[in-house]
């Protein structure tokens, strides 16, 4: 079994093996990030790779993508909602309006019926005093006749 220290040898090694290989190395463009992987493997005595972070990060935004989707579903579901609860708003808001009109039509067709109610009234009455009084004059003029 290897030591930490020949571990640390070993990666010095093959980095200085890659850096040599140029800035433009295909090999050198693979190993971006695995030393410092590498480093931490041997620092934490635990043992990861470049692969195993890409898997993870691909699982990890695949996870997001569908919570994205997921997401972006409940907002068209709230958005529709939204916009139904905004015609129907609008529509109580006219039923609203209508309902006061009514009312005030009706306000104002009650108020016109009272006055009928009493302008009615006081010609019932008035036609029930005349009608009083022709049945005096009446009885009067029966008396007179009788007497």
């Amino acid at each position: 079994m290897t030591t930490k220290e020949q571990e640390r040898k070993a990666l010095e090694q093959i980095r200085k093996i890659v850096e040599g290989l140029g800035e433009n190395s295909y090999i050198g463009t693979a190993f971006e990030g695995c030393f410092e992987i590498a480093e931490q493997n041997i620092d934490n005595d635990f043992g990861c790779s470049m692969k195993q972070r890409a898997e993870s990060a691909e699982k990890k935004a695949e996870e997001f993508r569908r919570a994205a989707d997921y997401e972006g579903a409940e907002t068209e579901r709230a958005r529709s909602e939204a916009e139904k609860a905004v015609v129907e708003n609008e529509q109580l808001k006219r039923q609203l309006e209508m309902a006061r009109q009514l009312a005030h039509n009706t306000e104002a067709e009650t108020i016109e019926l009272q006055k009928i109610v009493r302008e009615t009234e006081s010609k019932l009455k008035a036609a029930e005093e005349q009608i009083i009084r022709l049945k005096a004059r009446l009885f009067d003029l029966i008396d007179e006749e009788v007497s």
